[in-house]
C-alpha cells in the first residue's frame, strides 16, 4: 500500500510539474493546435481535460492547402524532448524557453521511452480559411479513477507539411513543422 501511495504522488507530481516545461509554440498561420478549443498561441504541454464519452475536436490553424498529421501518444508530455533544428518560417515561430531549447523554436515534445506507444495518427488539409480539423468521438474509458487525474493521460502534438520547414529526428528532413504538443486527460 506504501508503494502504491508513492507511485500515486509521484504521478501527480509529473503531471503537475510537465506542463510547466514549454517548447514549441503554437502561430496562428503556421502552426497552431487546438484541442477542444484550447488556448490558441499556446506554448507545449497545457493539460487539457476532455471527460468521456465525449468529442476531441483537433484543429490546426496553419496555411491554406497544407497538409496536416495529428498524433496520439501515451508518451509523457514534455516540453523539448527531442529538439529539432530552427526554422525561418513566415509567420516567425517563436525560439522555446525549455533548457537546451533556447535555439531552435521547433521539438517533438513528448518523451518517447520503451512501452509508449503511437495510439493513433490521422491527417488533414487546411481549408480555404486555414483549419485542419478532426472531429472523433471517445467511448467512455476512465476506468473508475477520477476523471483527468494523474491516469488516462495522453500526450498529442501535430506535424505540419510546409516549404519552411527543415525537419528533424526522428522523423527526418523537412519541408516538416510542429505544432505545441497538449497533456490530455481523459
Amino acid at each position: 500500500m506504501k508503494l502504491l501511495s508513492s507511485l500515486v504522488r509521484s504521478l501527480t507530481l509529473a503531471a503537475v510539474v510537465a506542463p510547466l516545461v514549454a517548447q514549441t509554440t503554437g502561430v496562428a498561420g503556421m502552426n497552431d493546435y487546438t484541442v477542444n478549443g484550447s488556448t490558441p498561441g499556446s506554448t507545449s504541454c497545457p493539460q487539457v481535460c476532455i471527460p468521456t464519452p465525449g468529442t476531441i475536436s483537433m484543429s490546426v490553424n496553419t496555411a491554406p492547402g497544407a497538409f496536416v498529421v495529428i498524433i496520439w501518444t501515451d508518451c509523457q508530455c514534455l516540453g523539448c524532448a527531442i529538439p529539432w533544428a530552427p526554422n525561418s518560417c513566415v509567420p516567425v515561430i517563436p525560439n522555446g524557453t525549455a533548457a537546451g531549447c533556447t535555439t531552435t523554436n521547433q521539438s517533438i515534445d513528448f518523451l518517447p521511452a520503451p512501452g509508449c506507444n503511437i495510439l493513433w495518427s490521422g491527417t488533414a488539409v487546411a481549408n480555404a480559411a486555414g483549419q485542419a480539423t478532426i472531429v472523433l468521438t471517445v467511448p467512455s474509458f476512465a476506468n473508475g479513477t477520477v476523471p483527468c487525474g494523474p491516469f488516462n493521460r495522453l500526450t498529442t502534438q501535430a506535424i505540419v507539411f510546409d516549404p519552411c520547414g527543415v525537419g528533424g529526428v526522428p522523423i527526418g528532413p523537412g519541408p516538416f513543422v510542429l505544432t505545441q504538443a497538449y497533456d490530455v486527460g481523459f
